[in-house]
């Protein structure tokens, strides 16, 4: 079994969906919000039923090549189906996002979401398969990283 101890999620988001993450930390730091991705985030689930909720480091989709978002990643749904019980409840777990169709390979949900004071490179994680740092033109929908300190 692989060790998902100190392993954390990159990934992209639209700066207006962490937003609306982050006004609702500000109400309760338990509510969650649901997102989609195209790609199946395997690992990532992996490491949520191995050892639970994980880190999870967001850079905007356009922005800059720096993490500007920190929450928690609570669960991971590969493959959802619309019939699916987990998929339903994942879904009623939107906001902005709530008029879409089910049109990713994998659903995800946070909580927890806070904007850094101090936004960092990407460059600063280091992939939790290699140890090589994260490439500041990375564009892949997520990647298991060592958890880092902000100020690190």
């Amino acid at each position: 079994m692989r060790d998902y101890t100190n392993i954390a999620v990159f990934a992209r988001n639209w700066p207006d969906y962490l937003e609306e993450a982050v006004a609702l930390t500000g109400r309760s730091r338990d509510t969650r919000r649901t997102y989609q991705s195209k790609q199946r985030w395997v690992s990532a689930a992996a490491a949520l039923s191995t050892v639970g909720p994980r880190v999870i480091y967001f850079a905007e989709i356009e922005g800059d090549s720096e993490i500007t978002h920190i929450a928690e990643l609570v669960e991971v749904l590969v493959d959802p189906t619309p019939r699916s019980r987990a998929t339903r409840r994942l879904l009623a777990d939107r906001g902005l996002t709530k008029g879409e169709p089910l049109w990713g390979k994998t659903l995800y949900a946070i909580r927890s979401c806070w904007p850094l004071d101090k936004p960092f490179s990407m460059s600063k994680l280091r992939l939790a398969s290699d140890g090589q740092r994260l490439s500041r033109d990375y564009r892949y929908s997520y990647a298991l990283v060592k958890e880092t300190s902000p100020a690190a």
